[in-house]
């Protein structure tokens, strides 16, 4: 799949290029696909009143206004000239719009050109919708409605939009991939999942991409799996899931998702048998550097999977756990994973990679799940969401909810749950169990859907495959149902079904972002240079439109915080000036002897740390304290080594193979560059060693360093390898003041 990307560079001088370039919205002459929409106009010099905009149905002629046909007006307070119109458009009509200036010193009676737009007709892809309002209802939680849908036997898919009386106000069509799931991010863009196919792979081109309301790709993921043909080589393959991380708790702009893991392993007599299951992988959005990795396959065993006379049955290693969502909940720096084949929930501490629980089926061989611990509280589930007051909402498909005898019934179920009592417990707090348009009949989606807690404590949910969402109050009654088009498959067979994976509410459709002054719906070089040619010093600046869409920080000045805030949107964190706001994280461990990527020396690899050695285990290497380089109390640990041996911690600026290594007597080389020593200790009777605080002088690293961690040591009996000497995994520190 190829994606278009704007690109835009400015070849005038800065004093020629002046900050009023492309400010009128929506674009002369434009097409568009949604009716809630930006207006942005020229403002009248010195004008210091209010606006009023119009806008009339487009009858052709030189003077539409004077048609006949209705007007509609919107007051704009004050001299901001930009507004938001959610009410008076409709799809497949020609419209012409004009400003007035209401009040001022030379702004009396001035109005602006007339300038013209067009509205899409109505997509033949797109189902007719019907809503269910209940009477005597609550009203329905405020805003807009958006989710993606695909078609049975389509190749193409859209992102759509309704309001509160269910009126279409989006439809992008994306002609050439269908869609998975998607959200609306914060500067008004659509982050979200595409899947095209790709005839030379015999698969799908799985990418991750961030699209503007018209669809036009402003970034997309990091991409080795298209045009790529089947076999064993790992392959980024994006699935279900794509989150864009909070900025403070991701220490800067980073996309989290699934990707498929394939791997050879040894399992229930046969050599080699190829694996499927997911990895979790956070990745820096400028600079497409991996933050975060975390495979399934070192964590979960194999032995928990579905039996071979079970109807799900996918096969020794085929699509094995179908982890199918992710939550992650900044303030405990948490990631939830499901896994719909083992019923299951784990939550991964984001800065170890630990398992910090297991919930949810608790039958498997393992055992890693506590008896009771979520047992058939939800199964082949999807959506975990975390609440505010730490509960869980997860959507339970119900596919294998006890007994079995019982309706089968899609809910939404909202879970208590102490990880930490002995034993843990985990309880349903609050429920609600999908219905029909009818309001009586079970709803039952064997795949897809979820559940969200809307900000004012109604449930909205989507039972998938029938097409429908409902919105519920606190009591679980429902609220809004609609019906957004066909079950999938259709009854009859001949009606494309429709397809909904997953179902946001969201304020607005249209985001007015700080920074975007040509209101392209991205941050760019053309943004970057107007407010480098409209800045003019620290304090209070008296700017012109569009100088003012520069105040990200919301102080009603353009000053220095927002030139940083630009840099980084533009650069991202790596680039960033990080000696002025660095971004600080938990070390992250990498390059593990687990054979994950490079392969231990002899095949002795581990089950964490570093590869295997004399004692059957790999050694691994942790840190305490903070990564604070002016308070340099930051600790580093090793555990697993041969007792009374010495081990030497060093530091280097680079990662080998990217991380992966290079074999180096029994382990793996995990670090490069500038090596330097940071201290030799002795094993242990347990097999620890210990460096630290005040590591900075030996290691030479100052705030905004990187620097990679790790420990050799001496194994001279027993060495599996016959090389007398290994290493632990290495270690990752982002160094902050």
């Amino acid at each position: 799949m190829k994606l278009s990307f704007r690109f835009t560079a400015l070849v005038c001088a800065a004093a020629l290029c002046t900050a009023q370039q492309e400010v009128v919205r929506p674009a002369e002459g434009a097409e568009l696909n949604r009716l809630h929409l930006r207006f942005r106009w020229e403002p009248f010099p010195q004008h210091a009143g209010a606006y009023t905009l119009e806008f009339v149905e487009d009858d052709g002629s030189a003077a539409p206004f004077d048609s006949g046909l209705p007007v509609t007006e919107v007051y704009v307070p004050g001299p901001q000239p930009r507004a938001v119109v959610t009410e008076g458009l409709e799809f497949g009509r020609d419209y012409a719009w004009r400003v007035k200036g209401r009040v001022g010193p030379s702004g009396i009676g001035k109005e602006s050109a007339v300038h013209r737009f067009s509205t899409l007709p109505v997509h033949p892809g797109v189902p007719p919708m019907t809503l269910v309002v209940p009477p005597g209802a609550d009203p329905p939680e405020p805003g807009v409605t958006l989710w993606s849908m695909n078609r049975a036997g389509a190749s193409d898919g859209f992102v759509l939009g309704v309001d509160e009386s269910a009126r279409l106000v989006l439809q992008l069509h994306v002609a050439s991939s269908t869609v998975g799931d998607t959200r609306l991010l914060d500067d008004g863009t659509l982050l979200t999942n595409l899947q095209t196919p790709d005839p030379g792979a015999a698969d799908l081109c799985r990418t991750a991409a961030v699209l503007t309301l018209d669809g036009l790709a402003v970034w997309a993921s990091p991409n080795n799996w298209c045009g790529e043909s089947l076999g064993d080589v790992e392959r980024v393959g994006i699935h279900h899931e794509v989150l864009q991380m909070p900025r403070e708790g991701a220490g800067g702009a980073s996309m989290l998702w699934l990707e498929y893991q394939n791997r050879w392993v040894s399992y229930g007599g046969v050599q080699n048998r190829w694996w499927q299951s997911e990895v979790v992988k956070e990745i820096d959005r400028h600079t497409k550097e991996v933050l975060f990795q975390w495979s399934l396959m070192d964590h979960v065993a194999l032995d928990d999977h579905l039996p071979p006379d079970h109807p799900n049955w996918p096969g020794p290693g085929g699509d094995w756990t179908h982890t199918n969502a992710l939550a992650f909940d900044p303030s405990s720096d948490v990631i939830v994973c499901s896994l719909r084949r083992q019923s299951r929930l784990i939550a991964v501490d984001r800065g170890t990679g630990g398992v910090l629980w297991q919930m949810g089926e608790d039958s498997f061989p393992s055992g890693d799940v506590p008896t009771g611990f979520g047992d058939n509280l939800f199964s082949a589930q999807h959506a975990p969401q975390f609440l505010p007051g730490g509960n869980l909402l997860v959507y339970d498909n119900g596919n294998f909810i006890e007994p079995e005898s019982a309706v089968r019934q899609s809910r939404a179920v909202e879970i208590a749950y102490d990880p930490h009592a002995d034993p843990p417990t985990a309880a349903i707090v609050w429920e609600y169990g999908l219905t029909l348009d009818d309001l009586v009949t079970p709803a039952y989606a064997p795949a897809v859907g979820d559940a969200d807690r809307l900000p004012g404590g109604h449930t909205l949910t989507n039972d998938g495959a029938q097409a429908n969402i409902i919105e519920v109050d606190a009591n679980g009654e429902p609220v809004w149902f609609l019906d957004a088009g066909p079950a999938w498959p259709s009854p009859d067979g001949t009606t494309p079904g429709a397809m909904i994976y997953r179902v946001e509410r969201v304020p607005s459709l249209v985001v007015d972002t700080p920074g975007d002054g040509d209101g392209d719906g991205d941050r760019d070089l053309a943004d970057f240079q107007a407010l480098q040619v409209a800045f003019t010093g620290f304090g209070p600046a008296a700017l012109e439109f569009p100088a003012n869409l520069s105040d990200l920080d919301g102080d009603d000045d353009v000053d220095w915080v927002d030139v940083e805030e630009f840099t980084f949107w533009m650069s991202g964190p790596a680039r960033h000036d990080v000696m002025m706001h660095p971004p600080e994280r938990g070390p992250l461990a990498f390059c593990a002897g687990t054979g994950a990527h490079s392969a231990c020396p002899c095949g002795n690899e581990a089950s964490e740390g570093g590869c295997a050695n004399s004692t059957g285990a790999g050694a691994v290497l942790l840190c305490t304290g903070t990564s604070s380089a002016s308070a340099d109390d930051l600790v580093a640990g090793v555990t697993g080594v041969p007792g009374g041996q010495p081990v030497l911690l060093f530091s280097g600026e680079n990662a080998v193979e990217g991380g992966s290594g290079a074999a180096f007597g029994d382990g793996l080389r995990c670090v490069g560059g500038d090596v330097r020593r940071l201290g030799v200790g002795i094993a242990d009777g347990a097999g620890r060693a210990f460096w630290g605080p005040d590591l900075g002088g030996a290691g030479g690293w100052e705030r905004g360093d990187v620097r990679r961690l790790q420990a050799w040591y001496r194994d001279p009996a027993g060495s599996p390898c016959g090389g007398g000497f290994n290493l632990s995994n290495g270690l990752e520190v982002r160094f902050v003041p």
